[in-house]
């Protein structure tokens, strides 16, 4: 584990926070700190990598499933996704008129509420297997334009008022790694564990990555 890194807690989450070598910022919770050398981006995000490795599933817009590099002879099979947080949701008009305050999450809040629904897996031990939502959070240190990123400034300042120990940077993107452990070619039951976008914005939806074609 590097040096620079520190034990914070966030919305009842506690993370390890890790500064990357790419300049990024990599917090990785108590399931995915076992792996934290897999979870570094340069074992999965790395353009080269990620392009020539990864596999769009079918039905998820922009979500992918891509597999580690090696380490210590191990791969994880993960399935990649962008937060959409701060963006508006796609309803048509008669769901707006319904939910009307509809939303998404921050990663901080998605895994805040993944704790919450599933007790035993979060500050409680005794599973030997993560959350499939809930390993680590990256923060690459590329910062876009604010028209790339679709996100209202409106809906940031709220969500930094809503939880101002929350750092949500609006010019960065959150990429979240779920490991579903499910190997080469069994990676489709996607929406099981609820990371398709549901209807009142209560889940993150992904967005590709700048550099992706």
């Amino acid at each position: 584990m590097p040096a620079s890194n520190s034990a914070i807690s966030l919305l009842g989450v506690d993370y390890i926070h890790l500064k990357t070598e790419d300049g990024g910022d990599l917090y990785l919770t108590r399931f995915g700190l076992p792996f934290w050398k897999s979870l570094l981006p340069e074992n999965w995000y790395a353009r080269e990598w990620f392009e020539a490795k990864r596999e769009r599933l079918e039905g998820t817009s922009t979500v992918y499933k891509v597999p580690t590099r090696p380490v210590n002879g191990k791969v994880l099979h993960l399935v990649v996704k962008w937060s959409r947080v701060g963006e508006m949701v796609p309803f048509d008009t008669l769901t707006v008129n319904k939910f009307i305050q509809a939303e998404f999450n921050s990663p901080f809040e998605e895994f805040s509420l993944l704790h919450g629904i599933a007790p035993g897996r979060g500050r409680s031990g005794g599973h030997s297997h993560p959350h499939p939502a809930s390993l680590a959070i990256y923060v690459p240190s590329e910062r876009l334009q604010l028209w790339q990123t679709g996100r209202s400034e409106d809906k940031i300042r709220a969500k930094i008022t809503r939880h101002p120990g929350v750092e949500i940077d609006i010019l960065r993107q959150y990429v979240v790694p779920v490991w579903l452990d499910q190997g080469p070619g069994r990676g489709g039951n996607v929406g099981k564990f609820g990371l398709e976008g549901r209807a009142q914005g209560r889940n993150f939806s992904p967005v590709s990555p700048a550099w992706s074609a």
